[in-house]
């Protein structure tokens, strides 16, 4: 279900992290999610120790967390037009996997319009992964921020992520 500032959105129950209506993105292209549910997952933080061979490039978890402190969806792009979430996405992708989506279908709102117009909104894309790579190496996410949890299916699906308050820290 495209969110309007996420890929999708989504519920956790029954755990000390459930909530509603959650902001997420896919992690990877490798593997589809589906929509039937409930489903497992075991949770890492992006900064942790992430399970062997999962992802392709886990070394840009730091410019994923940068991407999402930042308030690109709605905002101008260089190129014309403005951000959406599926320019996010694309760059989340083109960051953790060793490819790229092939058709898109669900980048746009309403669906299946990507490839329309597939090298302006890669373009866009591109854009939201250089400023990361030229501002987001090493970020680590402070109070205020965001950090992004890892939610790795127990069957084999797609792993997602979604962000979370940085905790304040407790002074004695």
């Amino acid at each position: 279900n495209p969110g309007p500032n996420s890929y999708f959105e989504f519920d956790i129950n029954d755990s000390s992290l459930a909530d509603a209506n959650l902001e997420g993105w896919c992690v990877d292209v490798d593997l589809d999610l589906g929509v039937e549910g409930p489903l497992n997952f075991d949770v890492y933080s992006s900064y942790e120790a992430l399970p062997e061979g999962l992802f392709e490039n886990v070394d840009n978890f730091d410019l994923v967390n940068w991407i999402l402190n930042q308030t690109f969806i709605g905002e101008a792009s260089p190129s014309g037009g403005t951000y959406t979430y599926g320019h996010v996405q694309w760059a989340i992708w083109e960051l953790i996997d060793d490819r790229n989506c092939a058709l898109c279908t669900y980048l746009t709102d309403p669906t299946g319009q990507w490839f329309l117009t597939r090298p302006e909104e890669e373009a866009k894309g591109m854009e939201i992964v250089q400023a990361a790579l030229d501002n987001g190496q090493d970020f680590v996410p402070g109070c205020g921020q965001k950090v992004a949890l890892v939610l790795v299916p127990e069957e084999r699906k797609q792993s997602i992520i979604y962000m979370v308050d940085v905790p304040e820290k407790e002074i004695p």
